[in-house]
């Protein structure tokens, strides 16, 4: 199992961006969060097994029709304490 934080930046808020987000987490089956940062960029927590992370990741590097991702940043996490059981918004 893979545990990341992924920085998406460029025109990623605004665009539905977390939505697509959603989407393609639970077609992966990808678990965490997305949410916006005040910085304008998009900040997903992720776990899911390696051939789901490259396909999710993938698909974040392209974003949804209005979106522009500039640069996407991927960092790796210990494994952490609890798992997450879904993916979910965190509206701020």
């Amino acid at each position: 199992m893979q545990h990341v934080k992924i920085i998406v930046k460029g025109r990623v808020q605004g665009v539905s961006f977390r939505a697509f987000t959603l989407k393609s987490a639970k077609k992966h089956g990808i678990y965490g969060t997305v949410k916006n940062c005040s910085n304008g960029n998009v900040e997903i927590i992720a776990s899911g097994t390696m051939q789901a992370m490259e396909n999710f990741s993938h698909n974040c590097r392209k974003g949804p029709l209005f979106a522009t991702v500039t640069e996407l940043n991927t960092i790796e996490l210990p494994n952490p304490g609890t798992l997450f059981t879904d993916f979910r918004i965190i509206d701020q």
